[in-house]
């Protein structure tokens, strides 16, 4: 006979909470592959939930959840953080600033001409 486990609660109901919070989701995207604990600790970091440093199996794991879940009810969406560090808006602010310093660089050529005649 086959034993099926699933998911807790909490987790399904903060897994559909995050929807509400782009920055957070963001944030989670940075982690790669399923490091389960570091997202906890990032979704804890966010919710403003103190962790104890102390190991944690999976009912610590749990009320956790509850608790961020919680926290994160409270807590107004955030929008998703555009920075230079988006690999687009990185890639333009560096042609930015190489235009900018060819310009600096033509301008001081220029302004050497002048100076020799």
């Amino acid at each position: 006979m086959a034993y099926h486990e699933y998911f807790p609660e909490e987790f399904i109901q903060l897994n559909r909470e995050l929807i509400r919070h782009p920055r957070l989701q963001q944030l989670l995207s940075k982690h790669k592959g399923d490091d389960f604990v570091m997202r906890m600790l990032e979704i804890a970091a966010y919710s403003k939930v103190e962790v104890p440093m102390q190991e944690m199996g999976m009912p610590e794991f749990i009320e956790l959840a509850g608790v961020c879940l919680e926290q994160l009810k409270r807590l107004p969406p955030i929008p998703e953080e555009k920075s230079y560090f988006d690999e687009k808006d990185w890639s333009l602010f560096i042609e930015k600033e190489e235009r900018k310093a060819s310009q600096e660089q033509e301008a001081l050529f220029e302004r050497l001409k002048k100076k020799k005649s």
